[in-house]
């Protein structure tokens, strides 16, 4: 084989490993939730608390980052599926957000309050480390709520 072809096979190789690569990541970065999933539950706490590995040990779900963007929402950590009661596994999960989903701190012995998507965001921020509950509703397959609740 002429030094020509070898260098030609050789492009072909690699670029089809690069597309293979950033198909696979594409797929297993996007988080499909099942139609009996109404709703996923996580408490927010950050590696560095004291309590974190005591509470993982326990079996609890935590979320030690969260991303609300523009059309997606990405906890880093476990969730726990309310239906079911089963953990979904350590790793990064991504779902997307319905176009009029709504935000809410609150519950327990206070009734919800509805949240701008700004304003949620600064109370996840200001919550991070709280072990506060993170609770997503969802219509079918994307997020239809997200409540920071006790």
């Amino acid at each position: 084989m002429s030094m020509k072809k070898q260098y030609k096979v050789k492009k072909v190789i690699s670029l089809v490993v690069v597309l293979a690569l950033i198909l696979g990541c594409a797929l297993i970065s996007r988080q499909s939730v099942s139609a009996k999933t109404k709703e996923l539950f996580t408490s927010l706490m950050q590696k560095s608390n004291s309590l974190y590995n005591s509470r993982v040990s326990d079996g609890m779900a935590i979320a030690y980052k969260v991303k609300l963007k523009k059309n997606t929402v990405v906890i880093h950590g476990t969730l726990q599926d309310d239906n079911t009661k089963q953990i979904i596994e350590t790793g990064i999960h991504t779902y997307k957000l319905l176009d009029n989903v709504k935000y809410y701190v609150g519950g327990g012995a206070n009734s919800a309050k509805q949240l701008s998507k700004k304003d949620f965001r600064k109370s996840l921020k200001k919550n991070k480390d709280s072990g506060l509950g993170l609770v997503l509703e969802f219509q079918k397959s994307e997020v239809k709520t997200i409540t920071i609740t006790q």
